[in-house]
């Protein structure tokens, strides 16, 4: 590899640089392109908004035995990356975040009232983002396995910084055949016409099974203000697909 080690970006000595990790799965990939997302939906709205934790299971609230609170990591209303504790709230919704969200890419149980083992959860049942509205924007899913974070195979450059992705990983049921994309779109503070295209940068298509994609040099750069993930659709019926991806981010002035 020609650019800095990983290793010294990830312990944070290489200046200017930092390491990303985007991991999603969808289940519910159909016939039409899907994010690679816990929902199968990214939100990418032109106006920012507030969110909480929807209403939920009794034992997800401070004192109790699941979730305490829920930590979101997205971008404000200019662009720049923010981040904040939500508290759970049980069977009610709980309080509405403190900042605006335009985008939201990662969200993780902050603190629980469970010591975690393979048998014991941090959290019980499921965990919804939503906004006032009712609108989901991350799912904490507690199916066959309580993950503690949100699946998001997307994502969005803040302001200040440029991307580039150094390799990812795809994943599908190995009894179907799944068109997977890897997209873009820049320019995401637009808000009126003309708008930046949505462009297929990889295809893939009746892809099956598991491979990782490792580059000579990194795809990119990615500018500020992209918004860039993998989609899905199945050729048949309901399908699984995950969708990883590793990268650097540059920050800019």
């Amino acid at each position: 590899m020609t650019y800095p080690a990983l290793l010294d970006i990830a312990r944070g000595i290489s200046r200017g640089l930092s390491p990303l990790r985007q991991s999603g799965q969808c289940s519910t990939v159909a016939d039409s392109y899907t994010p690679i997302t816990g929902l199968g939906v990214y939100r990418t709205p032109q106006a920012a908004s507030r969110l909480r934790i929807a209403a939920g299971d009794a034992t997800n609230a401070p004192g109790q035995s699941g979730a305490w609170s829920v930590q979101i990591w997205g971008l404000d209303a200019a662009g720049d990356e923010q981040t904040e504790v939500l508290v759970c709230a049980g069977t009610s919704a709980g309080e509405l975040s403190l900042h605006s969200y335009l985008r939201l890419y990662r969200a993780e149980v902050f603190a629980s009232g469970t010591y975690a083992t393979q048998t014991a959860a941090s959290h019980t049942a499921e965990i919804r983002i939503e906004t006032a509205a009712g609108e989901d924007w991350a799912l904490i899913e507690n199916a066959s396995k309580s993950r503690g974070r949100a699946q998001f195979g997307v994502y969005s450059v803040p302001r200040n910084q440029r991307l580039f992705i150094t390799d990812f990983t795809l994943t599908t049921d190995s009894d179907k055949k799944i068109d997977v994309a890897l997209y873009k779109r820049e320019d995401l503070l637009q808000t009126a016409p003309p708008y930046s295209p949505l462009l297929v940068l990889e295809e893939f298509s009746g892809f099956t099974g598991s491979r990782e994609f490792e580059f000579r040099q990194p795809l990119g750069p990615f500018p500020p203000l992209t918004d860039i993930g993998f989609m899905a659709a199945s050729s048949a019926g309901t399908a699984f697909v995950g969708a990883s991806f590793d990268g650097i981010l540059e920050r800019v002035l």
